[in-house]
């Protein structure tokens, strides 16, 4: 005959074990933030509440049937069944276990057997029994005061002293560290529970990482747990909305920044690679490779700079991913700041962190410069006997110039370094663009090398696709690229660099710039299902600048607005297309596709002027 199943029993069972009852406890308390909404509180206190209460039952039946009584009396009857007073050894006070049928007569009977229950207990089932009842009708002013998180915090720690009076709770784990609330593989987090802690990845100074599952979008996520009093309240919250913004393929993105188990986590996009540290290790990269590495970490370091006015701070090889399709991602925003006012970074790394940032000295971008030269020196040399960075021999006659590109990257007065990291990305692309076009260079490493940059370029415009040119003119004194191809509501904005190879001829600043775009316009026609309109566009401006010998002109912009856009491509259509158009942003004509949807090739190309 198959069991009956004993709930009651069960109840008695978990909730007399004082290692369930903690667990219990601490896993509820840690859900309390500052940040929680009304509803997250009430579930913590009716939670907490409904555990007080089974283990204040459960140590009123375990009295009544262990401990024998002196004296038993008749109470009458209630609904027809007889009720008794019990009076026990050393105490002339009666029991009325009838009384055990609420919350308040639990706490008398507990009282009367000499367990020393919080005074202000009876508080608690005040608040419990306002938000039971009163969840919609409890606004404004009064839900304020009531469901305050320091009235909530004040709650818990009764309910929390009366767990500890009655044996189910230590007394260091009413107000549980931080340690004890630290999260394990199948834990879950968020407000609403909605994120599965995962495998263990890596944990530094100031953070752990775990894998982790975004379980409503059914997605991969990572989840860095910060470590407590590694960062204030006041720069989590300064920076939330912040990081939360940032827009960039090399940047992770990040998808809530929240405050639980008395710390915060940051869920963030899962980037299946690994560490620069643990790359070079395994991979041995080339030299090629490790150029076109170091130039997009210039890239997103750029952006960091340039768009977000940020001083990131914490420039090293650990923080630097290589996912498995060779995107060069940035990671851990944890000390950087907005360069806004007096910058100070508490923390640093040994041999990356600038001597102003060691000394806990104001910082600002020359400082990533710093860090940037010892990353260099990590990808380009190697510390030899003497404790001295020797520079790898692929490096060939350019040994000497990036030793001397580290060397003033590192120097110790922040005014001595490159004043931003344009100029050392320019350096890094003409190194990179002499030695592909040197004769020796295998055809091998050129493909891996610009499928490097091809994979990151077309990622960072998101769905919008730029390829990636160099290209030389025959007397080889010029060089063009494509940086950049953004689609903006004004148009479509190129951007590109020109770098001047000659040996002693300096570029006029009248020379023409032509920037030949080729569209690839996908459509739909009455006949055909789907159809490619290939059009080409050319824009024209001017360098603007004298370019001396060797110099290179960073961040050139020309765009084209999206109505003279249209009619450029407009006159390029055949005739017999009667009837399609072009769909920019700005209409909602859907014959066809938005220009932002097409395959877009960028050629930038300089003619010296005569």
């Amino acid at each position: 005959m198959e069991q009956e199943f004993n709930f009651n029993q069960l109840k008695m069972d978990l909730y007399g074990d004082r290692s369930y009852v903690t667990q219990k406890w601490i896993s509820n308390y840690g859900k309390l933030s500052v940040y929680a909404d009304y509803d997250a509180y009430i579930s913590c206190i009716k939670e907490a509440f409904n555990t007080v209460e089974i283990v204040m039952g459960n140590t009123i039946y375990n009295f009544r049937n262990r401990i024998p009584y002196r004296e038993k009396v008749s109470l009458g009857k209630r609904n027809g069944r007889p009720r008794y007073g019990y009076y026990y050894q050393g105490s002339d006070e009666m029991i009325d276990y009838g009384m055990a049928a609420t919350f308040f007569g639990k706490i008398k009977i507990l009282k009367s057997l000499r367990f020393r229950m919080p005074e202000d207990l009876d508080d608690v089932r005040v608040l419990r029994n306002m938000t039971t009842h009163n969840t919609h009708t409890m606004v404004g002013t009064v839900a304020d005061q009531v469901l305050s998180y320091e009235n909530v915090l004040r709650n818990m720690e009764i309910l929390g002293k009366t767990l500890h009076v009655l044996g189910l709770l230590r007394a260091e784990d009413i107000l549980p560290e931080y340690e004890k609330m630290r999260v394990n593989p199948g834990d879950f987090v968020g407000y609403s529970g909605e994120y599965q802690v995962g495998d263990f990845i890596a944990e530094g100074g100031m953070s752990r990482v775990y894998m982790g599952l975004h379980t409503r979008l059914n997605r991969p996520v990572a989840i860095k747990e910060l470590k407590p009093y590694t960062y204030s309240r006041e720069q989590i919250q300064n920076e939330k909305q912040f990081l939360v913004s940032l827009e960039n393929n090399q940047i992770p993105q990040i998808f809530d920044i929240f405050n639980q188990n008395g710390t915060y986590y940051i869920i963030m996009e899962y980037i299946d690679g690994s560490g620069l540290n643990q790359y070079v290790k395994e991979n041995k990269p080339d030299l090629n490779e490790r150029l076109a590495i170091a130039i997009q970490v210039c890239r997103v370091l750029r952006y960091i700079h340039n768009e977000c006015n940020m001083v990131y701070s914490d420039l090293k090889p650990d923080n630097i991913m290589i996912e498995r399709t060779g995107r060069v991602c940035l990671i851990d925003f944890g000390i950087s700041q907005l360069e806004e006012g007096d910058v100070k970074a508490g923390a640093f790394s040994m041999f990356y962190s600038s001597p102003e940032q060691m000394a806990g000295k104001e910082i600002d971008k020359r400082s990533d410069i710093y860090s940037l030269g010892s990353l260099l020196q990590f990808l380009f040399g190697y510390n030899n006997d003497q404790g001295g960075i020797s520079y790898l021999e692929e490096l060939g006659d350019y040994r000497e110039e990036m030793q001397n590109l580290c060397e003033i990257c590192k120097r110790q007065d922040p005014e001595a370094r490159f004043p931003n990291v344009e100029e050392v990305e320019g350096h890094l692309r003409r190194i990179s663009d002499e030695i592909t076009h040197q004769p020796r260079a295998k055809k091998r490493i050129i493909r891996r090398t610009v499928l490097i940059s091809l994979t990151v370029l077309v990622a960072l415009v998101i769905s919008w696709a730029a390829a990636y040119y160099f290209i030389v003119f025959p007397d080889g004194k010029i060089t063009t690229f494509s940086e950049e191809v953004r689609f903006t509501e004004a148009g479509i904005v190129v951007r590109f660099s020109v770098v001047n190879r000659s040996s002693g001829e300096a570029l006029d600043p009248q020379s023409d710039i032509y920037v030949r775009m080729n569209l690839g316009l996908p459509y739909r026609s009455d006949t055909d299902k789907e159809k490619k309109l290939n059009c080409t566009v050319t824009l024209h401006g001017t360098l603007n600048r004298d370019l001396s010998p060797g110099g290179i002109l960073m961040g050139q912009e020309l765009t084209v607005s999206w109505e003279d856009l249209r009619d450029l491509v407009q006159n390029q259509i055949d005739k017999d297309r009667m009837g399609i158009t072009i769909q920019t942003p700005n209409q909602s004509n859907t014959a066809i596709m938005p220009i932002q949807d097409s395959d877009t090739n960028v050629i930038v190309s300089v003619n010296q002027a005569q």
